[in-house]
Formats: structure tokens, sequence, C-alpha cells
């Protein structure tokens, strides 16, 4: 075996192409510092349900700033006079639990509908 054998690059294979931002062939530190330039965050789940920013448990908001102890610095707590929803209007106690029994009744009615429905192609 000669040395220009050793010395010759293996060629990049499976996902260390996608790892060689520069194309030179080798993955160097030149690589990671392009790709911590270029890297882009998205957050999958946010569990940080009581936040304002925080909808369907995900984050609403365009950027999100991590501490080094790995918490949101854009956290701010929902108050409970402000809603959960961004585009929610705020109701009475007494109007939201007539929302809420209403959505229930409507919900139990669909699920009878679908029941007798499933009993009528049964027969």
């Amino acid at each position: 075996m000669s040395w220009e054998n050793i010395v010759k690059k293996k060629p990049l294979v499976g996902g260390q192409k996608e790892l060689d931002v520069d194309d030179d062939g080798d993955i160097d530190g030149k690589d990671f510092a392009e790709m911590r330039k270029e890297s882009e965050c998205r957050i999958e789940v946010c569990k940080a349900t009581n936040c304002t920013h925080n909808e369907n448990m995900k984050c609403t908001l365009p950027k999100v700033n991590i501490s080094n102890d790995a918490r949101c610095l854009m956290y701010s707590e929902r108050t409970s006079g402000s809603p959960k929803y961004p585009n929610q209007q705020m109701y009475s106690r007494g109007q939201q639990s007539f929302i809420e029994r209403a959505m229930r009744t409507n919900r139990q009615q669909q699920e009878q509908n679908r029941w007798v429905k499933w009993q009528k192609k049964k027969v």
C-alpha cells in the first residue's frame, strides 16, 4: 500500500454530504461554523401552557431566545384575565360556563346521531 492510497480522501457517504456545506469534499471547522450561522430552530412542542405565546402546545413567536440553562427568555405568564387564545374574547364566568355547556351538549348530540346511524346500518 503506497502513501498515496493512505493519504487519499475517502468520498463522503450518506448524510455526510449534507454536512459538507462548502462542498470541498471534507467535513471541517469551516462547515460547522457555516452551519451555526445558517441554523434554524423550529420549536415542535412547547410545554409552557401558561405562557401567553403558547397556542395548542406550539409557540406563536417567530423568534425565540433561549438562555444557557435552556429556558425561554420570551416567556410571559398568562394572567387569569388574559385570553387563552389570541383572538378569543373575554367572557364572564356565567357566559363561559353557558358556552361550555352548549358545546358539551352539541358533542353529545353528535355522538348520539352517530350511534343512531350506526344502528340503522347494522339493521
